[in-house]
């Protein structure tokens, strides 16, 4: 499911008509794009696997204006990598201990693996995804 105000997109969406004759704010999944964000700065957010939810945030920063070969919308987008750092050390991190998620960090470089109280079998890889380390996600 995601959200871009005033409205929910939903791959079932539940029909009920709005409240006190307000409009429903629940959408498809099938609009459009072009439809949806259709001006720049405008934002929502995107829920993935409500298993173990993981919320991202999405907003339109620009647009462009030709042709890319096709007349259909495309999505030009990218996910810059976050630099996560060493709990101990602040040097880049390689590993991302899951028994310790919530804590301030989690993340450990290889040198300090070993002074970790947590087992091998706890970490896993940094990644660039906003899924890391979540049910043992690892790319």
């Amino acid at each position: 499911m995601f959200s871009v105000p005033p409205f929910r997109y939903s791959s079932l969406p539940s029909g009920i008509s709005g409240l006190l004759g307000r409009t429903n704010p629940e959408r498809t999944m099938r609009a459009r794009i072009g439809e949806v964000f259709n001006c720049t700065g405008q934002k929502g957010t995107y829920d993935y696997d409500f298993g173990s939810t993981t919320r991202l945030a999405i907003e339109r920063t620009g647009g462009r204006a030709g042709r890319i070969g096709r007349p259909s919308v495309r999505l030009l987008v990218r996910n810059d990598p976050l630099p996560w750092t060493c709990g101990t050390c602040d040097k880049p991190a390689t590993l991302v201990c899951c028994a310790h998620e919530t804590e301030s960090s989690p993340f450990v470089c290889a040198a300090h693996k070993k002074a970790h109280p947590c087992s091998d079998a706890m970490f896993l890889p940094v990644i660039n995804s906003p899924r890391m380390g979540i049910c043992g996600y690892a790319g």
